[in-house]
């Protein structure tokens, strides 16, 4: 993360002062020297409960000047950001200052890096501070929202009824998808998994769906003609 709403230019510090610095920062974390490059270190601290929605709404009216959910700008993009190595979107140059940190963008580095970017890494080109602590929770509740990725939509499944058999016999789907069983005998089925579903009968041609939302393996039968036998696994 990076961004320029306030330039701030502390690169004359020297190692001595910065950890003077850091002092009051110690509740958060610290910044070890390691040789040439800084490591950054963070213990767990409590926080408040942030609001994705609340979050998005400031990020719009606050970061969008600098920073984009899918583009590089001013900033990197920032999809993916929460448990990404810092400084490691492809194709953005990020100051020195960040290129010397090591880690990834938990969510307690987050929360500093958003109260004081300069404090984390001085001489960075982000001088924006986000004072107040409960904008920081929700802004980090959003982009942990938005680095899950984009949700897979759900998918319609088929399960033919032939020959006295189900078709596939194993079906794997995720939550929220949809299974369409239909019957191609002449003879009457169902598919039945004892206290999660029954499709009732079937005659032929007829067809029955299940919205599946409810997670785990179910073997279910026809109950008109019990050795037929199939399994159904939601993810």
């Amino acid at each position: 993360m990076s961004c320029s709403s306030r330039r701030v230019s502390v690169l004359g510090h020297k190692p001595t002062k910065l950890i003077h610095g850091l002092v009051p920062f110690l509740m958060v974390g610290f910044l070890a020297l390691g040789g040439p490059q800084l490591r950054v270190v963070f213990s767990a601290t409590g926080s408040l409960s942030g609001d994705a929605l609340r979050g998005k709404d400031y990020y719009e009216r606050t970061c969008s000047g600098c920073h984009s959910i899918d583009q590089d700008r001013i900033g990197p993009r920032h999809r993916g950001v929460v448990g990404r190595r810092i400084a490691s979107v492809e194709g953005f140059e990020y100051s020195p200052a960040l290129k010397m940190l090591r880690g990834v963008w938990q969510e307690s580095l987050l929360d500093s890096w958003l109260k004081d970017p300069q404090l984390v890494a001085p001489g960075t080109a982000m001088g924006f501070q986000v004072t107040d602590a409960r904008d920081r929770a929700d802004v980090i509740a959003y982009l942990k929202e938005v680095s899950k990725g984009p949700k897979a939509k759900p998918k319609r499944h088929t399960v033919s009824i032939e020959e006295f058999r189900f078709f596939p016999e194993t079906l794997i789907v995720r939550a929220g998808d949809t299974i369409v069983w239909k019957n191609e005998d002449q003879a009457p089925h169902t598919a039945t998994a004892e206290g999660v579903f029954d499709s009732g009968h079937l005659t032929r041609g007829a067809t029955w769906k299940y919205l599946a939302d409810k997670k785990g393996t179910f073997e279910y039968i026809c109950h008109l003609h019990p050795r037929m036998k199939a399994k159904l696994i939601v993810l």
